[in-house]
């Protein structure tokens, strides 16, 4: 079978910026006729947004083609993990799009050297990539301070603030006059509610035809990121993204936990094969304290409980949600904290 102009849009979009809510509206306007796509990377073990997105169907009667890849750096140009779920989705979807989801930490430029390598020439038709972002990170040196953050919105053609439902008075004229300073200007720059994005912006121009980062890497000349943002700094990759070290252990029967550290961030995991012989109460008060440890990024799970309820959650600097869910077979828990933090436990 000949694969060819196979369109593939990059969402990026630093933790916690509402990402998987964002595909899963998109996933809802596939075209009649179309099958779509999504590859998924998540820094730790376990992968738990791919689960989320999968088994959606979409206005045409076709199930969405779901490839995740945990625990890999899918934005180094030497991931073989990235290269073999990519081919994969390809030859077993023969997809009309594929939407690459990375890790809310990588460098997204990476990826897209790796979707213009020769060997994908007339096969992948290079689109739009979005940037996401929440606009109340916008003044928290943790966000605009790390390396990841200006690589996502700089290489992005579409530029999106999400939950602005949620912003207080002037932090979406902040976002706007964040976002016009860019060189070479955004093709789309747009506020959502909801992770309601237009499917319309997957196609928008793009502002860099061929990938020349360098050409347009020193932003400084171009907008002011005040004193947080120190890019250069931080930008040879590979120095602070080493993913050398990971561990695995099962400290009760029927539970895997996995720990997986780079230079900045550690992981910790949980897969859990029994459901959770706590109250819902109990595991919104162990999530609220585990948010409160110093140098916490994220907490995300789906969990079942044995009162015969089950519950996805996701808690950022910012927010905590939590929505009842269908009954799952399996818990999965992960909790992204800085490197020099401690560890959370589960309260099981």
């Amino acid at each position: 079978m000949k694969y060819t102009g196979i369109k593939v849009n990059i969402i990026t979009g630093f933790l916690g910026s509402g990402k998987t809510t964002a595909i899963r509206h998109l996933l809802t306007q596939v075209p009649a006729g179309e099958n779509w796509a999504v590859l998924v990377n998540e820094f730790g073990e376990i992968g738990i947004d791919g689960d989320l997105l999968a088994g959606l169907d979409v206005n045409s009667g076709h199930s969405i083609a779901i490839k995740q890849v945990p625990g890999g750096c899918l934005c180094c140009t030497t991931s073989a993990a990235f290269g073999a779920g990519l081919n994969e989705l390809i030859k077993t979807a023969n997809p009309t799009r594929i939407i690459i989801e990375p890790t809310g930490i990588g460098h997204p430029d990476q990826i897209l050297k790796q979707l213009e390598a020769d060997h994908y020439q007339g096969v992948l038709d290079i689109r739009a990539s979005l940037c996401l972002l929440d606009a109340r990170n916008l003044d928290n040196p943790r966000y605009v301070g790390h390396p990841a953050f200006f690589d996502q919105i700089n290489m992005a053609d579409v530029l999106v603030a999400t939950k602005q439902d949620l912003y207080q008075e002037g932090e979406s004229g902040r976002f706007l006059d964040f976002a016009k300073q860019f060189s070479p200007a955004k093709s789309v720059i747009a506020l959502v509610e909801n992770g309601q994005m237009d499917v319309a912006w997957l196609d928008a121009p793009r502002i860099h035809q061929q990938h020349t980062h360098h050409d347009h890497h020193d932003h400084h000349d171009h907008h002011d990121h005040h004193d947080h943002h120190d890019h250069h700094d931080h930008h040879d990759h590979h120095d602070h993204h080493d993913h050398t070290h990971v561990l695995t252990s099962q400290p009760k029967p029927g539970m895997t936990y996995y720990q997986r550290r780079d230079s900045e961030l550690t992981s910790h995991g949980w897969i859990i094969d029994n459901p959770l012989d706590i109250t819902i109460d109990q595991l919104r008060q162990w999530a609220e304290q585990t948010k409160a440890l110093e140098g916490f990024w994220r907490l995300k799970g789906i969990v079942q409980l044995a009162n015969g309820t089950a519950w996805q959650f996701n808690l950022t600097t910012t927010e905590s949600d939590w929505t009842e869910i269908d009954d799952i077979e399996q818990s999965r828990v992960e909790c992204l904290v800085a490197v020099e933090s401690g560890a959370p436990n589960l309260p099981i």
